[in-house]
């Protein structure tokens, strides 16, 4: 669809038009639905605005996939409604049920590192640091005192 600006001393009337005759220009229903695949590059549940978006997207007749980690709950019009879900949107066999029938499908996952690993990661990290640190203090000192 063409965006279409206006100029400031345009009446709301003629941004009426103007609209509308975009919207006849819009290609017909009978066009096949979109799919659209939302991607969160972390825990869905966590990411209002993305469920929003494909909430919105639903509205709008889009075929919608939304892919993510595993948490925090979805918002309730995105909430499945089969009663062997895992509570996570995926029921036993990976499909999803939902007010959306067959147009809404969420694929949520694990993530693929663990907490425990990234916290040992972080506590060798700091340790690491304290010897450098600890090295470099030792070499000024000793350079303060050759060059003393």
């Amino acid at each position: 669809m063409k965006e279409t600006t206006m100029h400031p001393s345009s009446t709301s009337s003629s941004a009426s038009k103007k609209i509308s005759r975009e919207k006849e220009k819009s290609p017909s229903s009978s066009a096949p639905p979109l799919h659209v695949i939302v991607i969160v590059l972390g825990d869905v549940g966590r990411s209002p605005r993305m469920q929003y978006h494909s909430l919105s997207l639903l509205e709008n007749g889009c075929f919608v996939t939304l892919i993510g980690y595993k948490g925090e709950d979805l918002i309730p019009q995105l909430v499945p409604e089969n009663d062997n879900a895992d509570g996570n949107g995926n029921d036993n066999n990976g499909s999803h049920s939902s007010i959306w029938g067959d147009k809404l499908r969420i694929v949520r996952f694990e993530p693929s590192f663990s907490s425990s690993l990234l916290n040992k990661s972080l506590r060798d990290i700091k340790i690491i640091g304290r010897l450098l640190y600890l090295a470099l203090r030792l070499f000024s000192l000793v350079g303060g005192l050759l060059g003393a």
